[in-house]
């Protein structure tokens, strides 16, 4: 027999009736089961209505086993769908990989908003503390590349979005970047100062230095005589 569930008015009446009762932990569910079977095989008939009987019928009376019967029910019920929702999940995740990949191995390039990676990933556990100059994970965007050269090989890559600066260390392990690697890797990480084409230039062409720059002058070599 199909069971409806309670509409809001049913769970409203109940949540009156019981008051301020806390959740039963299993040992209570366990014990109540023990005293449901314990009245049924009581004779009422031919045995005494002694205050062991009277307890056993105010306590859980001869209905409680049919409510019981319905609370294994919905908690297999709960276990079932647990496991369903696992299973979409995975398969979600899946999807997206292959369609990345598929993305990927045309020579595009993907930037996955953090949104997807917080689907993706679920609750992931917190990081430890952040320096004082740690940057938040929002400044941050995954970027899937696919490197060139038969078989293609996917690599995400984190991106700062103040510096530039951009590492692959956890992509290639199958994980990926996780909320928490990527928690972890802004906290780690320390901005570089950008370099101007100028500087560049002057880094590739140091300037010579003139010889009375490069050897010092007489009066320079006997003040340490």
């Amino acid at each position: 027999m199909n069971v409806s569930p309670l509409n809001a008015d049913q769970r409203g009446r109940i949540a009156d009736l019981i008051g301020a009762a806390k959740p039963a932990q299993d040992r209570l569910v366990e014990v109540l089961a023990v005293s449901v079977r314990d009245c049924a095989q009581h004779d009422h008939a031919s045995q005494r209505e002694d205050w062991y009987c009277q307890n056993l019928r105010s306590f859980c009376g001869e209905r409680m086993g049919p409510v019981l019967r319905r609370l294994l029910e919905a908690e297999a019920e709960v276990e079932r769908l647990t496991a369903e929702v696992g299973e979409l999940h995975r398969g979600v995740t899946y999807a997206v990989g292959a369609a990345v990949r598929s993305v990927h191995q045309r020579g595009h390039d993907i930037a996955l908003p953090l949104e997807i990676m917080e689907f993706l990933t679920g609750g992931a556990e917190a990081a430890a503390a952040a320096s004082p100059r740690a940057l938040p994970r929002d400044n941050f965007e995954v970027v899937i590349t696919s490197p060139g050269g038969p078989p293609p090989v996917v690599a995400e890559e984190v991106r700062c979005n103040q510096c530039g600066g951009i590492t692959t260390q956890a992509g290639f392990d199958g994980q990926g970047w996780t909320l928490d690697r990527l928690d972890r890797m802004a906290d780690r990480h320390e901005c570089l100062p950008r370099v101007s084409a100028d500087d560049a230039a002057d880094a590739a062409c140091p300037q010579t230095l003139a010889p009375d720059e490069s050897q010092g002058t007489s009066t320079e070599g006997t003040l340490g005589r």
